[in-house]
C-alpha cells in the first residue's frame, strides 16, 4: 500500500433508518473500493 497502513477500518452507520441495509451497502462499497484500489480486504 501507498502509505504503508495495514490496520482495522471501521464502519459507523448509526442513526439510520435501516441499519441492517446501510451496513451491508457499506460494506459492497468498501469491497468495490478495494478492488479499484487494487488491494484486498480481509474478513
Amino acid at each position: 500500500m501507498k502509505h504503508g497502513y495495514s490496520g482495522y477500518v471501521a464502519i459507523d452507520v448509526g442513526r439510520v433508518p435501516d441499519l441492517d441495509l446501510q451496513y451491508r451497502e457499506s460494506v459492497c462499497y468498501l469491497k468495490a473500493l478495494s478492488q479499484r484500489l487494487g488491494f484486498e480486504l480481509e474478513g
